[in-house]
């Protein structure tokens, strides 16, 4: 299948975890301070002003072409190290 998405193991641990329950608590599921600091740590990372975070739902891979598919792959690879440079 040409846009099938790999499957892979998340690297989700205890603190990913306090993190999404300290958002659910907060009422701010899509546009509040964590989406902010995300942004701000993002643009950092990359050497830019600003960035802006967006959610993108699965069934829309299906309209994306190969280029698109792969930048947010890049994207979740760049969060993945956002992450890993945190610990």
């Amino acid at each position: 299948m040409k846009n099938a998405l790999p499957f892979h193991r998340s690297d989700v641990g205890e603190e990913e975890i306090a993190q999404v329950v300290d958002v659910l608590r907060s009422g701010w599921l899509t546009t509040g301070p964590k989406v902010r600091e995300f942004e701000r740590e993002f643009a950092a990372m990359v050497g830019v002003e600003h960035a802006v975070a967006v959610n993108l739902s699965l069934p829309l891979y299906s309209k994306m072409t190969e280029d698109e598919i792969d930048r947010v792959r890049v994207i979740d690879t760049v969060r993945s190290l956002v992450k890993k440079s945190r610990r």
